[in-house]
C-alpha cells in the first residue's frame, strides 16, 4: 500500500496505512522518530544521528540535527576574531568550531594579532625599522631588523640572545645559530676539533670525536687517519685507541698532542714486530702529553728524522731501545725532562 491516509468528506474518518505505522516507530532505532511523520530525527536511517548525538567535526554529516553541518563537536579549534583579514586573529576574543567552521569570516585560526585594525601588524610580520609600530607583536617598538641577529665574532653565525637593534650597526647575521659568539670557530655545523668545547653547537664537547687537525682543515674518528691526512698538527682526543702501523713518509711536520685532558692511550695491536708510529726521513715526530702501551717498538725514526718527547709516557714495550738514539732528545739536541718510559 502506498496511499499514506484518506479523509472522508464527513466525519474526517483517517486510515493509516501499514507502512506509516512501520515508519513512525523509528526505524534506526536510535529513540527519535523520523521528521518525516513529525519527529526530531533529520535522518532515520542512521542510528547515530538524531538531536541528542555529538557533532564530529570532519564528516560533513549534521549528527545532531541542528540545521548545522561541522558547526562545533568534538575535534573542534579555538578561533580569534579577525577584523583586520591578515591571518591572526585577537587572543582576546575567541570561540570553539570546527577546523573548517569559519574559513572565509572575520575569524582566524590562530592568535597572535596585538592590533587587530592594522593588516600589517600580526606575530606573521617582520618589525619595520622607524616606523614607531611592534610589527611583529614581540613587545617591542623598533627593535630590530626582520631575521638578524649580532655576529660579535664575524663568523656568519649570529647570537640567539642578541637580536640586532635597528640602530645597532656592527655585524649582523641572519641567523641565531651561535652558541658562543665570542668564538669564530664555535658555530652551528663547525668542525668539531679535540679542545673541550662544543665547536660545531650540537651540545656536545669533543663528542666521539678521536683526532683533528689544528687548522681545522678536517677532523676524522680513526687515528690513521688524521696520522696519514695531517699536515702540520693533530690533536687526538683524550681516549684509548688501537693504532696500526703507519708509515708517515716525507712529511715536513706532524705533531700528536694529547692537550694534557686527561691521558690519552695507543695502544698497538696484538701482531708482532708492530709500530705505533714509524717516521719516514725527513719528518718530524712530536708526541705530547700521550701514553703508549704494549708496542713491540713504541716509536721507531729512520737515521734523518727528528722525535720530541715531551711529557709522554712510553711503557710495556717488548723492546726497549725503542727511540734509538733520538729517544730522550728533542729536534734541538736537547733532552726532555718529562720523558719516560718502560
Amino acid at each position: 500500500m502506498v496511499l499514506v491516509a484518506v479523509a472522508g468528506t464527513a466525519g474526517c474518518k483517517w486510515f493509516v496505512t501499514e507502512r506509516v505505522i512501520r515508519d513512525a516507530k523509528d526505524r534506526d532505532n536510535d529513540s527519535y522518530l523520523a521528521w518525516q511523520v513529525g519527529g526530531e530525527d533529520c535522518d532515520d536511517d542512521d542510528p547515530q544521528v538524531h538531536p541528542k548525538a555529538v557533532e564530529l567535526c570532519g564528516d560533513s554529516i549534521d549528527n545532531n540535527c541542528n540545521g548545522l553541518t561541522d558547526d562545533i563537536g568534538i575535534g573542534q579549534i579555538t578561533w580569534y576574531i579577525d577584523l583586520d583579514g591578515d591571518g591572526f586573529g585577537d587572543e582576546g576574543t575567541q570561540r570553539e568550531a570546527c577546523p573548517d567552521a569559519l574559513l572565509g569570516t572575520d575569524w582566524a585560526p590562530r592568535a597572535g594579532d596585538c592590533d587587530d585594525a592594522r593588516p600589517g601588524v600580526s606575530a606573521g610580520e617582520d618589525e619595520v625599522c622607524g616606523d614607531g609600530l611592534d610589527n611583529d607583536c614581540d613587545g617591542e617598538v623598533d627593535n630590530g631588523p626582520a631575521q638578524m641577529w649580532a655576529d660579535r665574532d664575524g663568523d656568519g653565525y649570529g647570537d640567539p640572545e642578541a637580536r640586532a637593534p635597528c640602530d645597532g650597526g656592527g655585524t649582523l647575521a641572519p641567523n641565531d645559530l651561535d652558541c658562543d659568539d665570542t668564538d669564530p670557530f664555535v658555530f652551528t655545523d663547525a668542525l668539531e676539533i679535540c679542545d673541550g668545547v662544543d665547536n660545531d653547537c650540537d651540545g656536545d664537547a669533543d663528542e666521539d670525536l678521536v683526532a683533528a687537525t689544528v687548522d681545522r682543515s678536517f677532523n676524522t674518528r680513526t687515528v690513521n687517519e688524521a696520522l696519514s691526512l695531517a699536515t702540520e698538527t693533530v690533536e687526538i682526543c683524550s681516549g684509548e685507541y688501537e693504532v696500526d702501523p703507519h708509515t708517515f713518509g716525507s712529511l715536513e711536520e706532524v705533531v700528536v698532542s694529547g692537550l694534557g685532558r686527561g691521558e690519552t692511550v695507543l695502544v698497538s695491536s696484538v701482531t708482532p714486530f708492530d709500530r705505533v708510529f714509524k717516521v719516514g726521513t725527513g719528518s718530524t715526530l712530536t708526541l705530547k702529553d700521550l701514553s703508549v702501551e704494549s708496542a713491540s717498538a713504541a716509536v721507531v725514526t729512520d737515521i734523518q728524522s727528528n722525535l720530541t718527547v715531551l711529557g709522554c709516557s712510553i711503557s710495556r714495550n717488548t723492546t726497549g731501545s725503542a727511540f734509538k738514539e733520538k729517544e730522550a732528545t728533542s729536534s734541538s739536541g736537547r733532552t726532555s725532562a718529562a720523558t719516560t718510559w718502560g
